[in-house]
């Protein structure tokens, strides 16, 4: 939805605030205001969990290479165990970017792999 620039085009915002109704804007605005004021930094440096951060190639709403460095300086020195992986020709929702699909190959099976070894299941 964004213009080939990186900006919001005029039409997508109409789309996108259209559907808001009038008693909704505050909520709206104050949910704006709360994600413009929060720092994940400072939540970042104190994540101690076993933590994946899954990145599609094509994604056009994160640069990927900067969450990747951000992730190194900050989880993966309170966390020992960080996994990062990024799916060829994936979008941000890590779908195929050619439209060839619902989810870009082999994102299940890792999906599974990482799980299955990070939980266990009583039988």
């Amino acid at each position: 939805m964004r213009h080939h620039s990186g900006t919001l085009t005029r039409q997508t915002l109409v789309r996108l605030f259209w559907g808001i109704r009038r008693g909704d804007w505050n909520f709206f605005l104050l949910n704006i205001a709360a994600d413009a004021a929060f720092d994940p930094l400072e939540f970042l440096n104190r994540v101690t969990c076993p933590t994946l951060a899954i990145f599609g190639e094509r994604d056009s709403l994160i640069p990927i290479q900067r969450s990747i460095e951000i992730l190194h300086e900050t989880v993966a020195k309170s966390s020992p165990d960080l996994v990062m992986r990024v799916f060829p020709n994936g979008t941000h929702w890590l779908s195929p970017a050619d439209g060839s699909g619902e989810f870009v190959p082999g994102y299940f099976e890792f999906m599974h792999d990482w799980l299955s070894t990070r939980t266990a299941v009583d039988s």
